[in-house]
């Protein structure tokens, strides 16, 4: 029989191949965004939990999640710097090094101990995650924990890695989806109104039409009524 560790681990990739296929499912940005913020929640063992992405070499507030709550948000593209419920030091070093930081207590130990947010928070786990594709970074997922320290273990962390990187590659997708959607629904309403146009161009053709032709009929019936008189003169 399996040992507890064991067992344990199997649930979680159980469990990581569910989450990874629920994601893999949304099609619009939005869903997908709350989806995994639910899912990390559940998985993770965070309290709050930050998808942060990257424009312009600046880094923005996707998407976050409250466990406390249970409510998302999708917020729209807030500066890190703007926010007070989340580290900025922490995730500036991870975007500088492309490293993991994983921190067991932040409040009591580490290199960031003595960084502004945290002494004012005394946060105890804190994990700041970059999210790759090809050597570049496309994200990056903060979490914490101010309940308890070391909650977020290498299994969690490996669990974590792949739910990211699955959940940005349909992001990827999804935007793509969303813009031809978009895309598709701006043309149909550019042959829409093309068509009102030809339509519009056909009525007045006709108007135009018959307004020529009753000039001929009245023209023909002058001509008549000037032959009549031509022949009685």
């Amino acid at each position: 029989p399996a040992k507890p560790t064991e067992l344990s681990r199997q649930l979680d990739w159980e469990a990581i191949l569910k989450a990874s296929q629920t994601l893999s499912q949304q099609l619009t940005p939005g869903k997908l965004l709350n989806t995994l913020m639910r899912l990390v929640m559940e998985n993770a063992g965070a309290e709050k939990v930050f998808l942060i992405m990257e424009n312009n070499n600046h880094l923005f507030i996707e998407a976050e999640g409250n466990a406390l709550s249970a409510a998302t948000n999708i917020p729209i593209g807030i500066p890190i710097e703007s926010s007070d419920s989340l580290c900025a030091g922490i995730i500036n070093y991870t975007k500088r090094t492309l490293e993991t930081v994983a921190l067991a207590d932040a409040g009591q130990n580490g290199i960031f101990i003595d960084d502004p947010y945290v002494t004012l928070n005394k946060p105890k786990s804190i994990l700041c995650m970059p999210v790759l594709k090809q050597a570049k970074l496309i994200a990056i997922l903060y979490l914490e924990n101010n309940l308890s320290s070391d909650v977020f273990t290498p299994d969690r962390l490996e669990v974590l890695q792949l739910l990211t990187s699955q959940a940005v590659i349909s992001l990827e997708n999804a935007r793509l989806y969303d813009g031809l959607e978009k895309r598709v629904t701006e043309r149909t309403e550019e042959l829409s109104k093309t068509n009102v146009d030809l339509k519009e161009q056909i009525r007045e053709r006709r108007k135009a039409e018959h307004v020529l032709q009753d000039y001929a009929e009245k023209l023909k019936e002058s001509k008549s009524e000037f032959g009549f008189l031509k022949e009685e003169i």
